[in-house]
């Protein structure tokens, strides 16, 4: 707990004003995910894109799993 405790007092995250320091922080982590908005939307938006309609993938891994003939050459 001590060694715990010391690691944040160093940080700066306890003591005389550990509210101040704790919003600092939050609003880094907020201006860091307004920055990254664009390209996660845009990584999302391709997500769907490319989903395709359920029997359609079903057919394509029938037809991979689909052989004629015996199986080891019986």
């Amino acid at each position: 707990y001590f060694r715990k405790f010391k690691k944040r007092k160093e940080q700066g995250l306890v003591g005389k004003y550990p509210a101040k320091n704790t919003t600092i922080a939050l609003q880094a982590g907020l201006r860091t995910l307004h920055d990254i908005g664009p390209e996660i939307r845009r990584a999302i938006s391709c997500d769907l894109q490319d989903d395709e309609p359920e029997e359609t993938k079903r057919e394509e891994e029938e037809d991979v799993f689909k052989r004629n003939g015996a199986l080891l050459g019986n």
